[in-house]
């Protein structure tokens, strides 16, 4: 199955029912910067830059650092902006998509262009903004993934939005929308943007009770206009009660809100946790009390800061009560990211034998590392301390089989795919490469990869082998608006599985490309690509055909045939062939299944069919031998399903019910070419296998084999058969993190050659959306 969830999560309209992927969320310190003077915010890049404000008025800078993958950073900054450079008692940082650095000032927001590969900025402001375009005491301000810049204004009760041009950081300096009193805005203190566009305003409203407390929810357009009426309203019966800090995770699906509470020791704050439908920005859940709450039981104390991992674990800055600072802490928790829900207690505590002081703010990096800027106690123990948070331990540990593990060039291995001659390619997002590994008939492989493609994007996010050995690697790119996409086409020899380190053909934003998500080659050579677009409701969606060279695997760069929205395709997150050249693509806009059958010379597809009983959310497909169709389905506050369908040869039609449907599993599934069907549970801790029948589609009335801990699975990320049988499985956690080889049947022993892999993962199962899946 070739799907990489947790870039997919990021385009759903429900949340991904998924176990956590941090427990206990270990942490370590590698590093301090005792240089920060009153450190008052942190932030990342998603290149791995660091900005520190210090507000200190003695100081006034933000100073930048490029951390190293261990967490370490360097003495000095490698960039300082001071008061020559706009800066003026800096409260808070914060970078775009694209690397645009906006600093909040006492009385201004300026802009500044960082370069993603040195973290080196310009000395001089692009763009300042000032009162007169709409600030008013500015306290807090957030990019959307597409570049929107949102201010809260304490002064005048606004919030205000501006668009930020992603090349030139440079900004139209009138706002393109404003919100006020009138749109639920009431004393607003902090912002946040979801990765799909979502804006939440925590307001702390003006009564010392904090009864008229509320968080806002709105939808952002792509032009960063935003609708008048708020989408949703949390107030004090959801738990709001003097909102200081919120933050989306990288799934977009919960939202997790600090209050401070009235009393002032710290007793009655909280945390609370919210599940989002990230398609409406409104409240998933069904009442008022259908949340998480962190209380001071769970270490909760005046927090000040909240932010999500890259893996889902939550970090709450904590200042405590006590004036030295001695009972500060940050605290992690472990968060079931398909329901929102938190574990009661924290799994580490950082206190102040850990470097923290007084903690203003909390960030993560790209690549798991967490940095919190301690404001001390008299600008004298002030500091910014970096910390490791190993995700090889988000899972109970045990002992391994047979696991790619300790290569320090993959991170993520949440998308698979094996060639005719059972060569294995593995995309790794975050930094950007796609191992390719040979597998033997025994399922045993060799201790390093055959070659490593390191061209791409960190989105790198699908990929697909033709019948000919042709691998086709989509790429999503670093521009939300989708136009340095690629899908890049290699020549892969059959029997060494290596290929020469240029493509032999790039598909571009010009042929059609816009944040592809899945690509299928069907056996007459021709591929095909889902495209989501840009837009976020589907309406740019597309998926486009085209025809590569069966002896040389060059692609001409022009679609040959482009479905759209008016041919019932939204956001298409999956696309299978049968072995047969059944085509199924899978819309989680619409909750459909297209079916169709492709002209073997010339790539027409022409409409078949369409499933849409049993199908809720589609994220995967796959076809067996005997044309079985499993969908994958993302049921919002419930288990995840995968319905089964026949799909006739002569017609590539298929009955609009489930022969069979799976109430107990997770969208992850794959089939054997000895008719196994093996399928990851609801928690993903465990893959069940079972025999199906070629005739109905029926599958054995128990699993056959459960491969789960014993076996070192702990939080299983996808599932891919090679041709002679070999089951590949993805893991993140357990006692293999890595990729787990079992030879083939329906009852697999496991091989036990280690694969080189880093164990160090930080996907998540990323879920499927921020669209980084990166680790150290």
């Amino acid at each position: 199955m070739t799907i990489r969830l947790v870039a997919l999560l990021s385009i759903l309209a429900v949340p991904f029912s998924a176990q956590p992927m941090c427990n206990p969320c270990i942490v370590q310190q590698s590093s301090s910067i005792a240089s920060a003077t009153f450190p008052s915010s942190v932030a990342f890049s998603k290149d791995g830059c660091l900005a520190i404000a210090n507000a200190n008025p003695g100081n006034n800078t933000v100073t930048i650092y490029k951390p190293n993958s261990d967490c370490t950073v360097p003495t000095n900054p490698i960039a300082t902006l001071t008061s020559l450079s706009g800066v003026n008692q800096p409260g808070q940082v914060a970078f775009s998509p694209t690397g645009c650095l906006a600093v909040l000032n006492i009385d201004t927001v300026t802009l500044y262009k960082v370069d993603p590969t040195t973290c080196t900025a310009q000395d001089v402001a692009v763009t300042t903004l000032t009162n007169a375009n709409g600030l008013d005491s500015p306290v807090a301000l957030a990019f959307s993934p597409n570049g929107c810049l949102a201010v809260a204004n304490r002064g005048n009760d606004t919030v205000t939005i501006y668009k930020v041009d992603p090349a030139t950081c440079s900004v139209d300096v009138t706002p393109v929308a404003t919100l006020d009193t009138t749109n639920g805005i009431n004393s607003p203190v902090a912002v946040a943007f979801s990765s799909t566009g979502c804006l939440a305003v925590a307001n702390t409203g003006i009564l010392s009770d904090g009864t008229d407390s509320t968080v806002t929810l709105y939808k952002v357009n792509a032009d960063c206009t935003v609708d008048d009426t708020p989408a949703f309203t949390f107030d004090t019966t959801y738990g709001i009660v003097n909102p200081t800090a919120l933050a989306f995770s990288t799934s977009s699906a919960c939202l997790a809100v600090a209050n401070k509470g009235v009393i002032g020791d710290g007793t009655d704050s909280t945390v609370t946790v919210y599940i989002i439908d990230i398609a409406t920005c409104s409240f998933g859940g069904s009442s008022e009390n259908d949340h998480s709450t962190l209380t001071n039981a769970s270490g909760i104390s005046n927090p000040t800061s909240v932010v999500f991992s890259p893996n889902e674990c939550l970090a709450v800055a904590n200042a405590g009560s006590l004036n030295d600072g001695s009972d500060s802490t940050v605290t992690i928790y472990t968060v079931n990211t398909g329901f929102c829900t938190v574990a009661d207690s924290a799994n580490s505590t950082l206190t102040n034998a850990s470097g923290i002081s007084n903690p203003a703010s909390v960030a993560f990096s790209p690549s798991g590392c967490l940095a919190v800027a301690n404001s001390g106690t008299q600008n004298n123990d002030d500091s910014v301390t970096l910390y490791t948070v190993d995700p090889s331990t988000c899972s109970t540990p045990d002992a391994a089989t047979a696991t790619i593990a300790n290569k320090s060039s993959l991170i993520s291995a949440s998308d698979l795919a094996f060639s005719p001659s059972g060569c294995l390619a593995v995309p790794q997002g975050g930094f950007g490469i796609v191992s390719i590994y040979t597998i033997s008939s025994d399922c045993t492989t060799t201790a390093t990869p055959a070659v490593d493609l390191r061209s791409f994007s960190p989105n790198v996010i699908a990929s697909a082998f033709s019948s000919n050995g042709c691998l086709a690697v989509a790429d999503e790119g670093g521009v939300a608006n989708g136009t340095d996409s690629t899908v890049k086409i290699y020549k892969v020899d059959p029997a060494t599985c290596t290929t020469q380190d240029n493509p032999v053909s790039t598909l571009t934003n010009a042929s059609g490309i816009s944040n592809p998500r899945a690509l299928a080659y069907s056996a007459s050579g021709c591929l095909v690509v889902a495209n989501t677009g840009v837009i976020g409701d589907g309406s740019d969606s597309t998926v486009t055909f085209y025809k590569t060279n069966t002896a040389d695997c060059t692609t001409p760069d022009t679609a040959l045939f482009t479905l759209t929205s008016a041919d019932g395709i939204n956001l298409p997150t999956a696309i299978a062939f049968s072995t047969t050249d059944c085509l199924a693509i899978a819309n989680s806009g619409n909750n459909t299944v297209n079916l169709y059958t492709i002209d073997p010379v010339t790539c027409k597809p022409t409409a078949t069919g369409t499933i849409t009983n049993g199908v809720v959310s589609p994220l995967s497909l796959a076809f067996s031998s005997t044309d079985c169709l499993a969908v994958g389905n993302l049921v919002m506050n419930s288990t995840n399903t995968v319905t089964l369908y026949k799909v006739d040869t002569a017609t590539c039609s298929a009955q609009n019910n489930p022969l069979v449907t799976l109430t107990d599993a997770d969208v992850i599934f794959a089939f054997s070419s000895q008719g196994c069907f093996a399928v990851v549970n609801g928690a993903r801790t465990n893959v069940n296998i079972y025999s199906i029948d070629s005739a109905t589609c029926s599958l054995s009335a128990t699993p056959l084999s459960t491969l789960g801990e014993a076996q070192g699975l702990g939080s299983v990320q996808d599932l891919a058969y090679s041709p002679s049988g070999c089951l590949a499985v993805s893991n993140t956690g357990g006692s293999q993190p890595g990729i787990i080889l079992f030879k083939n049947n329906c009852t697999p022993t496991p091989t036990v050659t280690p694969l080189p892999v880093n164990k160090k993962f930080s996907c998540l199962a990323r879920a499927i959306l921020n669209k980084y899946c990166t680790a150290n």
